[in-house]
Parts: C-alpha cells; structure tokens; sequence
C-alpha cells in the first residue's frame, strides 16, 4: 500500500542521532497510534535473531506475524499499550536499527496516516488519512527542537544548468538529495545572492554515525552554499531555511 504525505516531521540539534531523538520518535509514534487504528512493523528478522532475540520475542509475543519475502511484518491494534515493544525496537543501537528496520506504520481506516523508515530518516505523516495526527505529532514533540512541516515543495529554482528544490525533508540539488534536519545554521549574503550552509557535525556514538552518513547520503558532499540568479530566487530560499533552521539550527524551537 502506498504511503502518501503531506507533512513531515523533522528533529533539530541537539535531540538529532541521539538517545533523546529515538524516546522522541517513541513518544511521538505512541501518541499517534493513539489516534490510528493499528500499527505495522516491518523488518528482517534474520538480521536481528542473532543479537536482539529478545526484541524479536517481545514482538512475536505481542503482534500478530506474516512474511512477506524477506521481510516480517509485525501487526496490532492500537488499541492497546505499545510503547514497550517500540522502545526495546527504537533504542537498539546497531546498524540493524537503520538497515534492518525497514519501516513502522500507523494506519486509520485502512490508510496509512504514519511512515517512519529509518534507512532514509523519513518520519511523514498523511493528514487526509488521519486529519488527527497532526495536532498528535505536534503535541507530543513539544517543547523539543521539532517540527512538522508540508512536504509540498516550499521553493524550487535554477541556477546555471542545475535545478534545486527544497520539500521538507529534503533539500534537492539536481537528482541528489539531501536531509535537511541536520542542517545546523544558514549565513545569506544579499548582495552577492549566496546562501552558505553548515551541516551538524557527525556524533561519537555509532548509531548517530550510521544515521548522519544516511541523511548526508555516503559519497555526495553536503552542499556549503547556495547560489542564486536572482534577487527574487534568494530572498524565497532564504525565508524557507530560516524556517527549517529555526527548529533544526543550533539553539532550535519547536514548530
């Protein structure tokens, strides 16, 4: 079933690739499937028997199970308490939390209202589905440096032969996409129509280094500034990463 977004949700310094940031994506998970209908956890079981077995287990005690290919999906309604199996499955800190963890899903008459898929750091949300979780997922990330945002392009534009987009959460340069939930400051220059960019530095644990190597995609350079054609092309821009930047900067609030 296709997954369909209107709003995403992004996490600024200094919850981002932290242990703060996975009891956030907990909270804001749970007080969603307090709206939703069920829930639906996919991953790949072989990848976590050997080292979190009691994870599987707690899962398999608790959710209804089904394969699909490689993967098991682990399924429930919400009508119950699922906190405990979210955050035994959010904390673990090993690559299988990104790689193996394909997606957690909340669903609300038989539309998926929530898609969380940590490989590509995406948390969106799908207001038509559930026109509840947006005041859900706002409840719950405040007072932390969070934010739900539209994930309609904000502003689009070209400079020389290359396109750029900016669509929460993502920053768009040609097909190359960047997260823009670790970009930690912007600095515009009016009179030369340049936006220069500084980028969250990585963390010392290994999670927050598989996830910041994941949103920055491994082996393309995060873009240090940005260049505009026009006057018009940069003030629209610049208003945008103030915006974003607001919640994910340095010193970020909520939104």
């Amino acid at each position: 079933m296709q997954h369909q977004s209107s709003h995403a949700v992004l996490v600024g310094d200094p919850v981002i690739c932290t242990d703060a940031h996975d009891r956030l994506l907990v909270d804001a998970i749970v007080a969603t499937a307090a709206v939703s209908e069920s829930i639906a956890i996919r991953l790949e079981r072989t990848h976590f028997e050997d080292d979190y077995v009691d994870v599987i287990s707690l899962l398999e005690d608790r959710f209804g199970a089904r394969s699909d290919g490689d993967e098991i999906v682990y399924e429930v309604a919400t009508d119950r308490e699922i906190g405990d199996e979210l955050t035994a499955l959010l904390t673990i800190d090993s690559w299988q939390r990104v790689h193996a963890l394909r997606s957690i899903r909340l669903f609300h008459d038989g539309r998926c209202c929530l898609e969380y898929v940590p490989e590509h750091t995406s948390f969106t949300l799908d207001e038509d589905a559930n026109p509840a979780v947006i005041s859900a997922i706002r409840a719950a990330l405040e007072p932390h440096p969070a934010g739900v945002f539209s994930t309609e392009s904000f502003v689009e534009w070209e400079h020389g032969e290359t396109s750029y987009r900016i669509a929460p959460p993502s920053l768009c340069i040609g097909n190359t996409c960047f997260g823009v939930q670790m970009l930690a400051g912007m600095e515009p220059d009016c009179d030369r129509c340049v936006i220069a960019l500084s980028w969250h530095e990585p963390s010392a644990d290994v999670l927050g280094n598989v996830l910041e190597k994941t949103i920055g995609l491994i082996g393309e350079p995060r873009p240090d500034e940005l260049r505009f054609s026009s006057l018009e092309s940069f003030e629209s821009v610049r208003d945008v990463l103030e915006r974003i930047t607001g919640v994910t900067g340095i010193d970020g609030s909520p939104r």
